[in-house]
């Protein structure tokens, strides 16, 4: 959460490549508008669980990004 609206899926799957290997990213959009969040699919759940430890609050973009596992 809290991505900026010049954020696309490939800055945001570059950034969490940091962490290991991601399978898909994508912002979420209505039209063309980001409305400021996204999904990260990474190959297993511990990557993903390694991802909020690291990147939650580091800054994409400009801005600090909101990283938690979806629920």
């Amino acid at each position: 959460g809290n991505l900026a609206f010049s954020t696309t899926d490939e800055t945001l799957k570059a950034f969490f490549a940091s962490v290991g290997n991601v399978v898909d990213a994508h912002v979420v959009t209505r039209g063309n508008r980001s409305l400021g969040y996204g999904f990260v699919d990474f190959e297993t759940e511990e990557l993903a669980k390694k991802a909020v430890e690291d990147l939650d609050k580091k800054e994409l973009d400009s801005r600090p990004v909101n990283v938690e596992v979806a629920k």
